[in-house]
């Protein structure tokens, strides 16, 4: 959890928020059109409520995240 919320802000998503969680899930502030680009552009897959399981994420994974959600950010999907 602290790795994922180390990516704090990334455009309009707060990652800082995902620390305080507890379990193996946490919901992100996404758009379900956000959750399509993801999955369609970088191969990443949640449910459609921006739910992912934390206990997928290694520390590749994570920056792999982190770097799609700042692509996502710079081409503007909302």
């Amino acid at each position: 959890r602290a790795a994922l919320a180390a990516g704090g802000r990334i455009g309009a998503i707060d990652l800082g928020a995902v620390a305080h969680g507890k379990g193996m899930f946490a919901t992100l502030p996404l758009s379900p059109a956000q959750v399509e680009w993801l999955r369609d552009r970088h191969g990443i897959y949640m449910a459609g409520s921006g739910r992912i399981n934390i206990a997928g994420f290694n520390t590749t994974a994570i920056g792999r995240f982190h770097a799609a959600l700042r692509d996502m950010a710079a081409n503007g999907v909302a």
